[in-house]
């Protein structure tokens, strides 16, 4: 009952946020270079590295950026030394392309499944939220984290806590946020900025700021304050256990998005956060795309090119990554699947020439 009524009480003032801050109508703004990019090529299922030129064409594209998931199954499911040097391979492949890498850790990084990263919620059990199984995710962060310094400056810490096949409980996140900055930051004195997991939202049920990923981000905050984990890394650090806001804003699937809808979404998630003291922080945008099978290639480039100019002209958005590079299970992509990336052939001409011409 306590986190049903803090779910209602918070909906409503995040709601009465927005409208306060929404902001007013502006003219276009001109593309910022050097903060967009896009969810790129990683370490294949099978250990693989993609090539140079396979790289390089996402920097021809004009990322400036890329997003990639550490996977340790193909190594036997730890950061081992195999791990390591394949992973070192892929970074000098996108420094060379001068392209910069944002490292996402999460079940993939650590297999598990549900039960291990759901135990001891304060939500279920009553407990803190932290478990064997994030403290063992955090602390093989902070040795990939430590090992790549000075090529990686931001790790992101989960992916999608709030979507179904990856949910944690808002007190496991919190467990786990603090969890990876004390062995990242606190105790280790590692140089990385942490990336809250890209909160999953949508328009299935209409606009809303719960829809939003609004009310579990703040319920995240209420559980690491109620339980002590975030009160612990304040008192460490001065402030919440979080440098910059993850968020994957997935709106009409069913056709073309209205710049303001995206908008509305993006103060949704900003004044959750900026009522809870963390206003100053940016949102970084890890995912946000359409699938061609759905809305048409054409609606797909529209949308690309509406979003980047909505993060563009956005003070609290610091980065934006399109999702994805390629089709590889669904249509997302800015290239055809199964193509060379270099094959001018295999790019999708509109989306393509929209990311292209969107990024800056």
């Amino acid at each position: 009952m306590r986190r049903i009524s803090w779910g209602a009480v918070l909906l409503v003032v995040v709601t009465v946020l927005v409208t306060l801050i929404a902001p007013s109508s502006t003219a276009p703004v001109q593309a910022q270079p050097g903060r967009m990019g896009i969810n790129g090529l990683t370490v294949g299922n099978d250990g693989s590295v993609p090539g140079q030129d396979q790289i390089q064409a996402l920097a021809n594209a004009g990322a400036a950026w890329a997003r990639i998931e550490f996977k340790t199954d193909p190594f036997g499911g730890t950061d081992s030394p195999a791990f390591y040097q394949a992973y070192d391979v892929l970074f000098d492949r996108y420094a060379a392309a001068g392209v910069q890498v944002l490292g996402l850790v999460d079940n993939v990084t650590q297999p598990g499944g549900p039960d291990q990263w759901q135990a001891n919620a304060w939500e279920t059990t009553g407990g803190n939220g932290n478990n064997d199984y994030l403290r063992g995710l955090a602390t093989m962060s902070a040795r990939i984290a430590a090992h790549f310094q000075g090529r990686m400056r931001y790790l992101e810490v989960w992916n999608e806590p709030n979507a179904p096949l990856t949910y944690l409980h808002p007190s496991n996140f919190a467990a786990l946020l603090t969890e990876t900055y004390a062995m990242t930051k606190i105790y280790n004195q590692i140089d990385v900025q942490i990336v809250s997991g890209g909160l999953h939202s949508h328009t299935i049920y209409g606009l809303s700021c719960d829809s939003a990923g609004a009310v579990y981000l703040g319920n995240t905050y209420h559980a690491g304050i109620s339980t002590g984990t975030f009160l612990w890394a304040r008192d460490h650090i001065g402030t919440w256990p979080l440098d910059a806001i993850g968020y994957h804003p997935y709106l009409r699937h069913d056709g073309l998005m209205p710049g303001h809808e995206l908008d509305y979404y993006l103060d949704c998630v900003h004044g959750s956060y900026g009522w809870h003291g963390d206003g100053h922080k940016p949102m970084w945008i890890t995912e946000f795309g359409w699938r061609s099978d759905y809305v048409g290639e054409g609606t797909q480039a529209g949308n690309i090119r509406t979003a980047f100019g909505v993060f563009h002209g956005r003070g609290d958005v610091q980065m934006a990554l399109l999702f994805t590079h390629i089709d590889f299970f669904e249509p997302y992509g800015i290239w055809y699947a199964g193509c060379d990336l270099n094959d001018p052939g295999c790019r999708k001409p509109g989306p393509y020439a929209a990311f292209t011409e969107s990024v800056g």
